[in-house]
This record gives structure tokens, C-alpha cells and sequence, in this order.
């Protein structure tokens, strides 16, 4: 939890800074850690994936076990089995991070290259930092998604105390007044590449 936590944190620290395909990395990485914990948690034969997974660099035979039970087929495998909407939910946004730069993918690219010139001569600029709203705020609105997503995974490995805390009710409320909050930017994506949006 701590880990998803601290990758949240970070994402949102690189996209108002203007790295937001920076951020999607990072957020990719959030929503693996709460599926690792969500595996081990459920795990019928504990400790067996948390052996597993501690043991991962003692030698060559148990880095190849690690890799093979902590794909992210079988992590999300696991959120499936005990929720099912919200783990569609986050493989949407984990294939959106994918697509929009969390692996080096052309969109996650091309999304701050512009181009320009005349006739004899075109000029390509790469941008690091961006000053495009609509691409701070798709990248705040994916931390934000990350952010609920992983709350509901952590739900499901501590019910009572989600519960207790009343951490469940607060969710919905969060839920709601984000989508005020984001609601008025009707673009869901970063421009096009080439385009000032």
C-alpha cells in the first residue's frame, strides 16, 4: 500500500510539473504493486506467493518462479475473481497508460512532438515539459482513476477495517466529486500529435 501510495504521489508531483507521459509509467507501476498485494493477500496456501515473491533473487530457478507467478495476467486474474468491474475497470486505464506512454508506445511519443517549417524545410520539436492543460489534466484524471482503483483493490484485503473507517462510503463520495471536478474538460486524451489542442 505504501509503495502504490508513494507512486501515486509521484505521478501527480511529474504531471502538474508537465511530464505527464512521465507520470504514466509511474502509475502503471501503482496499479501492479496493489495487484501484487492483492495476490499475495489472497493467497489460499499462505505464505506460497509471498514466499515466492520475497525469494525472487535468490538464484536463477526462483527469479524464473517469481516471473511466472507474478505475470499481469495473474495478478489481474486475481482482482477479476473477486471483483470484476472494478478490475476491467483498471485494466482499461493500465492499457490507456500503456498506449499514452507507459511503455514506448506513438502516442506516448508523437503527443509533444510539433511540427512546422515551409516548403523547403520542416522542422520537428520534441517537447519534455508540457504546458497543454487538456494533457496535464488527462494525465491528473489517470493518477486520480489509479488512485480509486487501487482504494477498492486494498478494500478487498482489508474489508473490516475499510468498513470501521467508513473508508468505503468515503470512496463513492471521492468518486463523485472528482467527476465534478473533471467533468468540464469534455476531452478525455491528449491532443493529437502535431496539434495545439
Amino acid at each position: 500500500m505504501v509503495r502504490t501510495h508513494a507512486a501515486f504521489l509521484a505521478a501527480v508531483r511529474l504531471a502538474m510539473s508537465g511530464q505527464a507521459s512521465e507520470s504514466f509509467p509511474v502509475l502503471r507501476a501503482a496499479i501492479e504493486q496493489a495487484w501484487y498485494a492483492l495476490h499475495i493477500a489472497k493467497d489460499s496456501k499462505a505464505p506460497g506467493r509471498a514466499n515466492i515473491w520475497l525469494s525472487r533473487n535468490d538464484d536463477k530457478s526462483t527469479k524464473t518462479k517469481c516471473k511466472s507467478e507474478f505475470t499481469v495476467g495473474n495478478v489481474r486474474a486475481t482482482h477479476e475473481g473477486l471483483d470484476a468491474a472494478t478490475a476491467k475497470e483498471l485494466q482499461d486505464i493500465y492499457e490507456n497508460l500503456i498506449d499514452f506512454g507507459a511503455h514506448p508506445n506513438p502516442m506516448g511519443v508523437l503527443a509533444s512532438m510539433r511540427k512546422s517549417g515551409t516548403d523547403k524545410q520542416v522542422d520537428y520539436k520534441i517537447g519534455i515539459l508540457t504546458s497543454n492543460k487538456t494533457t496535464v489534466v488527462f494525465a491528473l484524471r489517470m493518477a486520480v482513476a489509479v488512485a480509486v482503483g487501487a482504494l477498492k483493490v486494498f478494500k478487498l484485503i482489508y474489508p473490516e477495517r475499510f468498513s470501521l473507517a467508513g473508508i468505503n462510503l468515503e470512496i463513492d463520495k471521492l468518486v463523485a466529486g472528482l467527476n465534478t471536478v473533471f467533468k468540464p474538460y469534455v476531452r478525455v486524451a491528449p491532443p493529437k500529435p502535431g496539434t495545439t489542442g
